[in-house]
């Protein structure tokens, strides 16, 4: 079995594209708090996004954008339900 990576608070976290993205507040063993100094301040990060760890911090295998933009228009499953707004007998 691999061993998860868990980042010790304070260590810098860059996104896919190498931009700083925030440092690491908590972790845990799916994932990781990362805080930003710009909006948003504060990113729940997956483990299974972080590609490689480095001296200089941990980088992961998406961007910002990506993490802004998680689970909008995604699939429920296992059991989730979805409210859809407005009125469906139209």
């Amino acid at each position: 079995m691999e061993e998860q990576q868990i980042a010790p608070p304070g260590t810098m976290v860059y996104d896919a594209s190498g931009e700083p993205l925030g440092t690491v507040e908590s972790s845990g063993p799916s994932s990781m708090v990362v805080v930003s100094s710009d909006g948003p301040t504060e990113f729940d990060v997956p483990i299974d996004v972080v590609f490689e760890t480095r001296a200089d911090g941990m980088y992961l295998s998406v961007t910002r954008e990506d993490l802004l933009n998680r689970g909008k228009g995604e699939v429920p499953v296992d059991g989730d339900t979805v409210e859809i707004p407005g009125d469906l007998d139209t």
